[in-house]
This record gives structure tokens, sequence and C-alpha cells, in this order.
């Protein structure tokens, strides 16, 4: 029985290794993020131009968020790269920020953005 589930491990060792994965924790320095995540919903006030450069005004949800930035569920179509205005109606601290990644599914788009200065303040920790 041992040699079996040795076999087993070794096949499945193998092939996360064939499929890039290495099985272990990625190291802490190689992480994208600046700052720590959150996830929490959050209503915020989203000011901007839309694709067809006719200004936006959107109330939404920021689903995580960090000092960095966040991601929220827009219905709005924005682009990577665009500059939005962001109010947090808990708050009322205003803040800019660029998209940074936009996908699309049924319920709106999951909007990455990232503030232009990090700002901790920004997000009030009873709200979340």
């Amino acid at each position: 029985m041992s040699k079996i589930w040795d076999a087993l491990r070794k096949a499945e060792q193998d092939k996360k290794q064939s499929a890039g994965v290495s099985g272990t924790k990625p190291d802490p320095a190689s992480e994208r993020r600046s700052t720590k995540c959150v996830l929490g919903n959050a209503l915020v006030s989203v000011y901007g131009y839309g694709n067809t450069k006719n200004p936006f005004y959107e109330q939404a949800e920021a689903v995580s968020v960090s000092a960095g930035g966040g991601v929220m569920i827009l219905a709005a179509s924005v682009n990577p790269g665009q500059i939005l205005f962001i109010t947090n109606e808990a708050s009322l601290k205003e803040e800019k920020c660029v998209v940074r990644e936009v996908s699309v599914d049924g319920c709106g788009a999951r909007v990455v953005f990232e503030f232009l200065r990090p700002d901790a303040d920004f997000w009030d920790s009873t709200q979340l």
C-alpha cells in the first residue's frame, strides 16, 4: 500500500511541476500588492468618463480594499488606464484613482483600481 501511495504522491508532484505549480507557498517578497488587502463591502460614489467620453456618476460597491486601492463592481464601461474619482460614502473622503484591470461578467464589470497616492485612512475599518 505504501508503494502505491508514494507513486500517487510522485505523480501529483510531477503534474504540478509540469503545470508550473511548485506546491509551496509563494515567497512574500514576490507578492505584487504593496499593502494588505481586506475583503468587505464599502459603498463608494464613482465619477468619470465612460467609453463614449460622456461623464458618468455611479454608486458602487468596493468588495476588496487596501490602502493602495481596491476592487469594485461597476455597471459603467471603463478601460485600464482610465482615471476615476471615488468618494467613500461612510467617511466622505475622496481620492483620484486609475483603473488597472477590468473583467466583465453578467453582474457588471469587476474593476481593479489603484489610488494615485496610497491612503490608509480612505477606508474606514468599521464599515468593512
